[in-house]
């Protein structure tokens, strides 16, 4: 990508949604990348108060708010440089006046519990992987929380019958399950690398304090056999398309 002449050092400036966003992203830290715009593309929003845990350059909740013009969003992040990049991402995409990003540990986070009424996270899931040795890198890949406390941390904020997404391997979905015992209506959205591949990638929103039945979606076919992006990926990644369940 191609640096722009004001953006702060070390960043390279990255395109989502076919450049109606430009996101600086430091070249020493985790990236967000197309996992960031598929989950952001899961919630449909009109109404209320949303966080998102673990925010990075601030990639998902601008996507978000670019969407819907009347939310308001706040992220945090324990990683100081990355709330940084994206305090300056939301002044460049003049979308500062509904998000706000801090500095914070979901561990011990600045809210009351139940606060939001939607909460939105792309864990740290790369626990059992062997670490970066780019030690920034390591922090966002391998977080000394496990995934399911990292969860079960984020619905504690979750308002009762307010909803959490959040996007992760299929492998590990009974861990997300396991965490929140008490959600229901539980909607399973399968990314499918290729048509002959299995979902390595999930898409999970569930409600808080309902019984409503869960629903396992067709899902989307991200890559052609040739790798590159299918329609419905294109139409998400660079139209901003919305996932519909």
């Amino acid at each position: 990508m191609a640096l722009s002449k004001d953006s702060p050092p070390s960043t390279s400036t990255d395109l989502f949604l076919n450049g109606k966003l430009k996101i600086y992203q430091s070249k020493e830290w985790f990236k967000s990348g197309s996992d960031a715009v598929f989950l952001s593309a899961f919630p449909h929003i009109k109404t209320g108060n949303v966080l998102e845990v673990g925010c990075g350059t601030g990639v998902v909740s601008l996507c978000l708010a670019r969407q819907f013009p009347s939310i308001k969003i706040e992220g945090i992040d324990t990683q100081k440089e990355l709330v940084m990049l994206a305090q300056e991402n939301a002044k460049k995409n003049n979308l500062a006046s509904q998000c706000r990003f801090i500095v914070g540990d979901i561990t011990s986070p600045p809210y009351e519990k139940q606060t939001f009424d939607h909460v939105v996270t792309n864990p740290p899931y790369f626990n059992t992987s062997s670490p970066s040795p780019n030690p920034n890198i390591a922090l966002a890949k391998n977080h000394s929380i496990c995934p399911k406390k990292w969860i079960q941390l984020c619905a504690d904020l979750v308002k009762p019958r307010g909803f959490i997404y959040c996007i992760y391997p299929v492998a590990q979905i009974e861990l997300i399950v396991q965490a929140l015992n008490h959600f229901g209506g539980f909607h399973f959205f399968p990314l499918w690398p290729k048509e002959s591949t299995p979902s390595k990638r999930i898409l999970i929103k569930a409600q808080k304090n309902v019984t409503k039945p869960s629903v396992i979606h067709k899902g989307m076919v991200v890559h052609n056999e040739d790798g590159t992006y299918t329609k419905d990926a294109e139409a998400i990644l660079r139209e901003g398309k919305r996932i519909i369940i």
